[in-house]
């Protein structure tokens, strides 16, 4: 093969070959007659002027008009079949323009000449489909994006040398994670992320069942039994939002039980100030209610005082419980998120929140409301059961067993809630600036 390096510019990409590599690019038809080229430093010319293509254009392999192969776009690279290195990399002539393929994908139609779809090692391609066609790569060129076993990577110290450009090499599957979380975080919320959702508390069914009998049992241990037990449930809700905004939705939402106050009294006190900005305005509304318009009419209680009494509490528990409905989850959000009490009670972080996240907080916002309501009926389902049977008045036992159904059902909620709220976060990392 002849060691005479040629140059091709190619839709303003320009192209180095060898003149057997570019007289297979002329015979294929990526190489035009009007193509710029030139050979070292000489001045370019058009293709059909030099002196060793003229045949293949003229009379060797001529080449159609409209039939030729749409030459590689900008981020693509053409490739003439010579063996690489130890056989672990495809030959490939390199476009050095400012199109050149940089970082981890590049742009452009990544499809080889010819319309052959299966990448073959040193080719560039897009990461995000490689995988199923070169799943054993070691590393990858930052620069050329080309994919080689280790053995075929040249070492200086820890740092991968690309053997095709010199560039510096990563490990594939760092790229391949990178890319799939890319690739998550710009698709929508939809049927993937509920169907984690749901499935997502029963990947670690001994934490849940534990995690439910403790619950149970400090239930019956009085208020400070109560405030440790719900301590355990809004930590593991932080948790779960925390790990699945950053991307981890591996089933691990157990507080680390390594500090007091962080695995339990300040979640307690996050949980708190979720209940006071979700059902504090209801509560503050009844109480007027109650002790305002009650106290004008103690002492005349006529049937018209009464119902105007009981249709003011009606309108006021209505408008508490909508809002409490309609702020419960992005209260759980900010909670999980931030780990600040006053952002927890501050509605305007919440709303700002939902202006940034839009459509995604939306959709799992609706979800969430369906969680709440299965949640609630199975729950009112079950306690009647308990209350039917005469369980729930067995000494002991019965508080037990009721406390244990309410945490089975509170605890599945609250992490399925608390998996699509971390995860409307992660979607819309780009809208609130997270990394």
């Amino acid at each position: 093969m002849s060691s005479d390096v040629w140059q091709v510019m190619i839709n303003e990409q320009v192209y180095e070959a060898d003149v057997d590599t570019l007289k297979s690019w002329v015979a294929d038809g990526y190489v035009q007659p009007t193509d710029k080229i030139r050979k070292g430093n000489l001045s370019w010319t058009e293709a059909r002027n030099v002196p060793i293509l003229r045949n293949l254009f003229q009379g060797g392999a001529p080449v159609q008009a409209g039939q030729a192969q749409a030459a590689p776009s900008a981020g693509q690279q053409m490739y003439g079949g010579q063996a690489g290195v130890s056989g672990q990399y495809a030959a490939q002539p390199q476009a050095y323009s400012s199109g050149t393929p940089q970082g981890y994908g590049g742009s452009g139609t990544h499809q080889a000449p010819g319309g052959y779809n299966a990448p073959t090692y040193g080719q560039y391609v897009d990461p995000s489909t490689a995988a199923q066609h070169l799943p054993h790569a070691d590393y990858m060129c930052r620069d050329c994006s080309g994919l080689f076993m280790k053995d075929a990577v040249k070492f200086v110290g820890s740092v991968g040398i690309c053997p095709s450009c010199g560039g510096m090499c990563v490990k594939y599957a760092e790229v391949k994670q990178q890319t799939s979380r890319v690739m998550a975080q710009n698709s929508d919320f939809g049927g993937d992320d509920m169907a984690g959702a749901f499935t997502f508390p029963l990947k670690d069914p001994i934490a849940l069942t534990a995690a439910c009998i403790l619950y149970g049992f400090l239930g019956m241990g009085g208020f400070i039994g109560w405030v440790v037990a719900n301590g355990i449930l809004f930590g593991a809700i932080s948790r779960v939002i925390r790990r699945v905004s950053d991307g981890h939705t591996d089933g691990q939402w157990m507080p680390e039980m390594s500090s007091f106050w962080d695995d339990f009294v300040h979640p307690a006190l996050l949980g708190l100030g979720v209940s006071i900005i979700s059902f504090g305005p209801m509560l503050v509304g009844i109480t007027i209610v109650l002790g305002g318009i009650g106290s004008v009419f103690m002492g005349k209680a006529t049937p018209g005082n009464i119902f105007a009494t009981a249709g003011a509490l009606a309108v006021v528990v209505l408008i508490g419980l909508l809002w409490a409905v309609f702020y419960y989850p992005m209260a759980l959000l900010v909670a999980g998120f931030t780990q600040n009490f006053g952002a927890v009670l501050n509605p305007l972080v919440g709303f700002d929140t939902m202006k940034r996240m839009g459509r995604n907080y939306f959709m799992a916002f609706g979800v969430c409301l369906v969680v709440l309501l299965v949640g609630g009926v199975i729950q009112f389902i079950l306690n009647s059961v308990l209350n039917a049977t005469g369980l729930v008045f067995v000494p002991l036992f019965g508080k037990l067993a009721s406390n244990i159904v309410e945490a089975v059902i509170s605890f599945y909620t609250n992490l399925v809630i608390a998996y699509l709220l971390g995860r409307a976060l992660f979607k819309s990392a780009a809208n609130l600036g997270i990394e």
